[in-house]
């Protein structure tokens, strides 16, 4: 066994990944790029590295160690931002992947061939994620299981301060990192997260990992204004956690939800949007929609797989950046503005793309950040605090 491999023997996630990091970030600092960086110490520094087990139904574990003497909630919450455009890209092309992201630009490395720069449609995503923490050049690099599936992913960030938006050659570190990756990858995905702790946003403090796992993901995420997919079994809690998230937001507007199956599929794009007086037969007043009313709020939209195929291609329209949209009866735009859009589903939707029932594009737009609840059947356990909570709501509503 090597000196390494007995280090991570018996350790957690948490401490394995930490010190896969420590790994990592010698082994740039022995290369080319750390090499330039000893000659002029101000050109290029390692920010922060991270380490993401994530399964088809979501994030379940992240680690992360940051090199930045001012590191704060808001720079965890950007790079998690940034790390699902980087997951986004890496599973569609399945090999590393690097951006620079002052200028958007992405690069794919495979085994054996040279470094491709491609074209994304991205581009304004991986833009807005660049001015706000500095870090100017990012990299992942798939993590895969014992079945070589890609199972997670190692981002590294990189702070360039001379020549930002040139991009940045990994050829010359990749393979070591690659190397370094084939040892530990395989037996870091197996390993347990630390102890479950109380989660105090949620309404169960249980010794179940996952919904642990949910509920941490769901602070880090709450912050953030990207689109998220809450994804599970009926009855799980999905509103309740997106309720919390908008709760844990910060927002300052309303939460609301809209379910699907609340109305006729004729009628899902009216309630979305709102009508003008006279719109259509029985529109006797001006009623704005749910847009509207959750702005600066969050818009939670239930059974999202239950929307028609017309109120699916308004969703695609609305939740890009700098939508507009019109009430029915009036071609007036009206801006979305800083609305949160949160969705839920207790249905398989990479099936229902498959089936054509949900469109492709608004799966990929929806499914930025996903987090997936687990079913009751294996939180039992949970059964008397679920009771008390919801009592607790009911008393707190009738003032018993």
């Amino acid at each position: 066994m090597s000196d390494s491999q007995s280090k991570l023997e018996g350790a957690d996630f948490e401490s394995a990944a930490q010190y896969l990091i420590q790994r990592l970030n010698q082994e740039i600092a022995n290369s080319s790029l750390g090499k330039s960086s000893r000659n002029d110490p101000a050109s290029i520094r390692v920010a922060r590295t991270s380490v993401h087990v994530i399964a088809k139904d979501g994030w379940r574990q992240l680690a992360a160690a940051e090199w930045s003497r001012s590191a704060t909630e808001a720079r965890t919450q950007m790079e998690v931002r940034r790390s699902s455009i980087l997951w986004r890209l890496m599973r569609r092309h399945e090999c590393a992947v690097s951006i620079t992201t002052d200028t958007g630009a992405v690069t794919l490395y495979r085994a054996g061939e040279p470094p491709r720069p491609i074209e994304v449609e991205d581009d304004d995503d991986l833009h807005a994620t660049t001015i706000r923490d500095r870090a100017t050049h990012a990299l992942a690099i798939p993590l895969r299981d014992s079945s070589v599936e890609v199972s997670g992913m190692v981002a590294l960030e990189i702070q360039r301060m001379h020549g930002a938006r040139e991009d940045l050659d990994w050829s010359g570190v990749l393979p070591a990192l690659l190397d370094e990756l084939s040892v530990h990858s395989v037996a870091l995905l197996a390993k347990p997260t630390r102890r479950p702790v109380a989660v105090a946003h949620l309404p169960a403090r249980s010794a179940s990992s996952r919904i642990v796992e949910a509920g941490e993901l769901a602070r880090v995420f709450a912050p953030l204004r990207d689109h998220l997919l809450i994804k599970g079994p009926t009855g799980t809690g999905k509103t309740y956690l997106a309720r919390q998230i908008h709760a844990l937001s910060g927002r300052t507007g309303s939460f609301l939800p809209y379910n699907a199956l609340a109305f006729p599929d004729d009628l899902q794009v009216a309630y979305l949007v709102g009508w003008e007086k006279g719109a259509f037969y029985g529109a006797d007043r001006r009623t704005l929609g749910a847009i509207e009313e959750a702005r600066n709020g969050t818009l939670f939209i239930d059974e999202v797989d239950k929307l028609s195929a017309r109120a699916q291609r308004l969703l695609l329209t609305i939740t890009d950046r700098n939508a507009t949209y019109s009430m029915l009866g009036t071609t007036k735009p009206i801006e979305v503005g800083n609305v949160r859009f949160v969705f839920a589903t207790n249905a398989n939707l990479e099936k229902a793309v498959s089936r054509g029932t949900f469109l492709r594009d608004l799966y990929y737009r929806i499914n930025v950040l996903p987090i997936s609840v687990p079913a009751l059947e294996e939180r039992r356990h949970e059964i008397a605090e679920w009771c008390r909570v919801l009592l607790d709501e009911v008393q707190s509503e009738r003032r018993l």
